[in-house]
Formats: structure tokens, sequence, C-alpha cells
């Protein structure tokens, strides 16, 4: 895939997502996979964003031809290492009787 193509389906997210879902991201990298499905991942800048699409996706319910939205989170190791302190926290303060929710 040449940097045209790359940057063509770039400009193509952005604008399906801007229409589709009313939000504009900071696409930092989008290329396409394959050919029949064609699968095309796209890398965010911000943790955030990439929320706010998990969020929204359910506006694409009512298109003829809804496309499948597959999102992963990857963390980094200091995300993952804060994730498991919350847990450790929160299982120790509902073991001294405290009633603990984790969002």
């Amino acid at each position: 895939m040449n940097i045209d193509e790359k940057l063509n389906t770039k400009r193509m997210i952005e604008e399906y997502i801007k229409k589709q879902l009313g939000l504009s991201p900071s696409i930092v990298d989008a290329h396409a996979i394959g050919k029949r499905p064609i699968i095309i991942v796209v890398k965010l800048d911000k943790w955030e964003d990439k929320l706010s699409i998990i969020k929204s996706k359910n506006k694409l319910k009512d298109l003829k031809e809804k496309p499948s939205i597959l999102t992963t989170i990857r963390y980094t190791r200091n995300e993952l290492a804060a994730q498991a302190a919350m847990r450790k926290r929160a299982r120790d303060e509902r073991q001294n009787g405290n009633q603990v929710k984790v969002a």
C-alpha cells in the first residue's frame, strides 16, 4: 500500500466518523487489510477518542448496510499496573466491609 492510498483511507475514515457519528477523533494511521470483506485498521491518538466511538457506535443501527465495528484496547504497562492497583485496593475495601464500584 502506498502513501497516497493510506492518506486516502485515513481521510475517508475521518469523514465517515464525522458524518455518521458526529465525532472528529485524531487519527494517527488508517489502512485497509484484505479484499472482501474489507477490514480497515484505525489507530487513534487518544484513548478518549476510542471510548467516544465505542459509546456512539449504536448510531449506526439505522444504516441499511451496517458496518461491523470491532474495537480492541491495547494498554501500556503503566496503565495495566494502575488498573491492577485499583482492583487490589477495591478488593481490600470490600474485605473491610465497604461497598466499592470500579468503573
